[in-house]
């Protein structure tokens, strides 16, 4: 029962204070309760917070290592970067290679003399060279940067590099031989070349293609290497490399060294030929072929950088008949002209340039002599003066373009008499014989040189099959498969040659046909290297 006190409080009956006390006793043990679940929550926040700390020191050695990981993808990123722009400057360099050919040839086909072909022989292989000089240094510069991207790249990194760079290692293979074929097919066009030496230097093109793909397959076809372990196969392709590099750098040192020099040598020897007085007497000549040629030396030598090849004109002489013409056209030219001017001796009555200032100088004496009684003489002898001094001053002309007509033609009559004297053509000769016998040397030395890098081009290919199994582009079949088919086309080719040996014509439509299927397979692989970049691009740059 309840009741209320003075105070206005509610106080308890007995049964009220028991129920009190009961109260009591349950609020002291919520409270207790409550106690050990906060002493619970305590140590868990305490837990938490040690869990937190450890957890933040973690944070720390991820971000570090995050870090690296991402300093390591940006170095790859940037080697990336510099590849591709070493790749693009090589692909700009064929292009503008190609082009400069082109202007080459138009200019040459402006004139089609023999002087504008052997100007356009000499640019074609000016081009050829600056042009390999230049993709040699880009492709330095890409092993350069694939250093960058190889370092510390994991496993998938590695098989897409792969990817791209066989792809793009074809895609600048098939650029220089696009370059080649371009520069080989102006040089059949304008003669530079003949039917012969075209088959020659491409039937021993082929015959090498035909060497490294038989040295493939040997590679391909060993069973050592089929189901070989992955890391065992990075091991074998690695020193296959070193001993590529080793072997390369010994040939190249020695009978690389003497090719090159020997090579250097022909193309010394071709610079100092000097044509220019032959040249000079036929441009000033009218009649055509003063000096004149018997033959022409299809010349073909070698240099570590691949075949050269220039047609030099041989057997020089004079035409007498044509020196003859000459000597006599000008001699009747410069009769003309001296007819033509007279001397200041001649009389009114020479039809001369001095007898018609003669004339007219006579002309006025009679105008002064005429008699002025009435305005009507008066008037017809100012007329008579006047048409005598404007006869006089007419004959001046005449005289002054008289006199510079017998000087240009005597000073071109003394120039083609100068030129003349000025040809040897023993001493033409001569030089001719001792660049076809160092073209001859060559061969020796060249033979020495291929012999000597069988080796390493060996090697090479062997590391090219190693490396094309690691990334795993291709299996064994389709790799021997487009070995077997590279071997039977070269084949095919070296046969139709042997066939069309002296046949430009057929040789001239064989080559367009393949620049034209080239310019295909180019356009395909490039759209396959833009795809494979793409993709290492994008496992660089995921984060």
């Amino acid at each position: 029962m309840q009741r209320i006190t003075k105070r206005g409080e509610a106080t308890l009956s007995g049964s009220g204070r028991k129920n009190r006390v009961k109260h009591n006793i349950y609020i002291i043990t919520i409270i207790h309760l409550n106690f050990e679940i906060m002493k619970k929550k305590l140590m868990m926040v305490a837990v938490l917070l040690g869990a937190l700390s450890l957890g933040a020191c973690v944070d720390n050695n991820e971000s570090a290592s995050v870090e690296a990981v991402r300093n390591a993808k940006a170095e790859q990123l940037k080697g990336l970067a510099a590849l591709a722009n070493a790749q693009a400057e090589a692909t700009k360099i064929t292009a503008e290679a190609e082009a400069a050919l082109k202007n080459a040839q138009a200019e040459y086909q402006k004139e089609m003399t023999e002087e504008a072909k052997q100007k356009f022989a000499v640019d074609i292989e000016k081009i050829k060279a600056e042009a390999e000089k230049a993709i040699a240094e880009a492709k330095k510069a890409a092993s350069e940067a694939e250093l960058l991207i190889l370092k510390n790249a994991d496993e998938r990194v590695q098989w897409l590099y792969g990817q791209y760079t066989i792809a793009a290692g074809e895609l600048a293979t098939l650029n220089e031989n696009l370059l080649t074929k371009t520069a080989g097919l102006a040089q059949l066009e304008a003669g530079i070349t003949t039917a012969e030496a075209n088959a020659k230097i491409n039937t021993i093109t082929l015959n090498r293609s035909i060497a490294a793909e038989t040295a493939k397959l040997e590679v391909l076809k060993d069973p050592a290497n089929a189901n070989i372990d992955k890391d065992a196969l990075n091991a074998k392709k690695a020193a296959v490399y070193q001993k590529y590099e080793l072997a390369n750098s010994t040939v190249m040192n020695n009978e690389g060294a003497a090719l090159n020099a020997d090579a250097k040598g022909i193309q010394e020897a071709i610079d100092a030929l000097d044509r220019d007085a032959i040249d000079v007497v036929n441009a000033l000549s009218p009649y055509s072929g003063v000096v004149q040629f018997t033959g022409l030396e299809n010349l073909y030598w070698e240099a570590t950088t691949g075949p050269a090849y220039r047609n030099i004109s041989s057997g020089a002489y004079i035409s007498e008949v044509q020196k003859l013409n000459a000597v006599n056209y000008f001699a009747t030219d410069l009769e003309d002209a001296a007819k033509e001017l007279g001397t200041s001796a001649d009389t009114k009555d020479k039809d001369t340039a001095y007898g018609r200032l003669a004339a007219a100088n006579a002309q006025l004496e009679d105008a002064n002599k005429m008699g002025e009684t009435t305005d009507a003489e008066k008037a017809a002898k100012e007329q008579a003066i006047k048409d005598a001094k404007k006869a006089i001053a007419l004959a001046e002309d005449g005289i002054v373009r008289a006199q510079a007509s017998y000087d240009g033609k005597k000073t071109a009559s003394d120039e083609f008499t100068a030129a003349l004297a000025a040809v040897d053509v023993k001493a033409y000769n001569d030089a001719v014989s001792a660049i076809v016998a160092l073209v001859k040397a060559n061969e020796t030395v060249a033979k020495a040189f291929n012999d000597a890098n069988e080796t390493p081009m060996k090697l090479w290919n062997e590391y090219s099959v190693l490396n094309t199994l690691y990334d795993n582009s291709q299996n064994l079949e389709e790799l021997i498969a487009r070995c077997e088919y590279n071997i039977a086309y070269a084949k095919e080719r070296i046969k139709f040659y042997e066939v069309n040996i002296t046949n430009a014509e057929a040789q001239l439509a064989k080559e367009k046909e393949e620049l034209a299927n080239l310019e295909k397979e180019i356009a395909a692989k490039k759209i396959i290297v833009d795809n494979a970049k793409a993709a290492l691009d994008a496992e660089l740059n995921d984060e």
